[in-house]
Parts: C-alpha cells; structure tokens; sequence
C-alpha cells in the first residue's frame, strides 16, 4: 500500500510538470540549410531581419530570402508585416528598382525577386530598406541592408515610343543546350523613380539568330506573359556558339522598342 501511495505521487507530479511545460511551450527553431551567400542583417523591432541569395547580386533578375526570427528567442517569426525596397543611392538623387514582395512563409525563409539595373559602382551604392511590422509585440520599424551589386549586360533599360523607361530583363538560362530550351524575360516600367511595376500586357517577338554564321533557328515559341511581370517562351538553338536573341517589344499595334541579349555556350 505504501508503494502504491508513492507511485500515485509521482505520477501526479511528472503530470502537473507535464501540464505545465505544455501550457507554455517554446516556439520550435527551424535549423534549415540556408542559402551560399549571406548578403546582410539587421535588428528590427525584436527581430533579426537575415537577408540571403544562392549567388552574388547581379544586375538583372535576383532571387533574395529573408529570415525574419525573434532576437532573444531565434524562433521563427509569422506574425509579422515586411516590405522591402532596393535603394541605389547616388550623387544626385535615389532611386528604386523593379522588386516582388515576399509572402512571409512558416519554413523560415521567404523568397522574393529583384531586378537591378545597373551595379554597385563610385557613381552609386546599393541598399535594401526594410519597414517590418512585428505583430506580436506591437512594433514598427525601418531600416536598411547595404550590398552590392556585380555587373552583366541581362537588364536593358531602354525608353520606349510611349515616352516612358522600359526595363527588359533576360533570366540567364541556366544549362543552355543543343534543341530546345525554356527562355524567360521579366518586363518592367518607370512609374516614379521609387515604383516600377510589372508590365503584364505587352507582346515579345523574338528572334534568335548567330551573327558569326548567319543563320537563324526554327520552331521558337515567343514569350507570353505568365504572372509578375515574367513572359515565357522557348527558343531553339541548333549549334553551340554566340546566339544574339533580339526581342521587339509591343503594346498593342505600337512598338514600343527593340533590343538585343547575347548567349554564348
């Protein structure tokens, strides 16, 4: 009998603990494998704002993760509000560049793209401003990641007939190869100097050619628009070499310019 007491005893307390742990449990840290690079961080209304790329910042289309945790636990933040806006800061004046916000998701890194169009150089220097709204603690605050971008010759900015400045966007295609190949552009617009939004109603005929040996390619497929600004298509390479891919742009029955990208593989 005086085992039994002593049992129930310590069944009861292990449970009262148990009770107690569960009704305040720790938010769980997720130790996912993040991206190569890590481009910057900062702390912003009790969180750190982590921010990272697979590859060095380019000029053209960037895919970007942030990580938004709690800065005294490292747990994971959701309830949270981001916007974020690249910054290119130069002598004269500031301006942005064509971004996506990211949807803040509960695996702990959230993607977004960014288009720059042209690099960290003494003309100008980079930055992404960050205004994040932490829901759980009541917070608002701004701040700002400096980092840098590389050069390439994947973004043209180019004013169209309209009048207005255009940003066409090559996505490099990553194994280019002998047939058939997906080909992507992101499109873009001047509004003000901080807002560029995606163009979603423009045509892009494309015409791949090899200047070298003066031939073209059949069966390519011209990009139609397929969400946020991106336009899809497939372009035919039928020999490795230099390829010129010279897209006009259209607005209806107007064009509004023509341009060129060069692939070599």
């Amino acid at each position: 009998m005086k085992y039994a007491i002593i049992s129930f005893l310590l069944l009861l307390v292990l449970t009262v603990a148990g009770c107690k742990e569960d009704s305040n449990p720790v938010p769980p840290v997720i130790n996912e494998v993040l991206p190569a690079i890590k481009v910057g961080e900062i702390f912003l209304a009790g969180a750190k704002v982590s921010l990272y790329a697979d590859d060095s910042l380019r000029v053209g289309y960037n895919k970007i993760y942030v990580k938004l945790t709690d800065s005294a636990k490292g747990s994971i933040l959701n309830d949270v509000e981001l916007h974020v806006l690249p910054v290119m800061h130069m002598t004269t004046h500031t301006h942005s560049s064509p971004v996506q916000q990211p949807e803040i998701c509960q695996c702990g890194l959230s993607p977004f793209g960014a288009v720059f169009q042209m690099p960290t150089s003494d003309a100008g220097e980079w930055s992404m401003r960050f205004t994040l709204n932490n829901k759980t603690q009541n917070r608002t605050e701004v701040g700002s990641v400096p980092f840098t971008v590389l050069n390439t010759s994947d973004t043209k900015v180019i004013t169209g007939s309209d009048g207005t400045a255009y940003v066409l966007t090559y996505v490099p295609i990553k194994t280019p190869k002998v047939g058939i190949n997906d080909i992507s552009f992101y499109l873009h617009k001047r509004e003000t100097m901080m807002e560029w939004p995606s163009v979603t109603n423009a045509e892009i005929f494309m015409t791949p050619d090899m200047p070298s040996m003066g031939h073209g390619s059949p069966n390519n497929v011209n990009p139609v628009h397929a969400g946020l600004g991106e336009y899809k298509g497939k372009v035919n390479f039928t020999m490795t070499g230099e390829w010129r891919i010279t897209c006009q742009v259209n607005s209806g029955t107007d064009s509004l310019f023509t341009t060129s990208f060069t692939i070599n593989f």
